[in-house]
């Protein structure tokens, strides 16, 4: 699950809403937002 969450940052889809430290945080209903996002384009890619 880390690097999915890293990948959907690389790719721009979530960006982080608090930072602690080193460690960036996330507001859980981005990350659902951008869950929902990659399966959408997922399953459009295939049609």
């Amino acid at each position: 699950m880390p690097a999915t969450i890293r990948k959907w940052v690389q790719l721009g889809h979530l960006s982080p809403a608090d930072q602690r430290g080193r460690t960036h945080l996330y507001r859980l209903e981005d990350v659902f937002a951008a869950e929902r996002a990659a399966r959408g384009r997922r399953r459009s890619a295939r049609d």
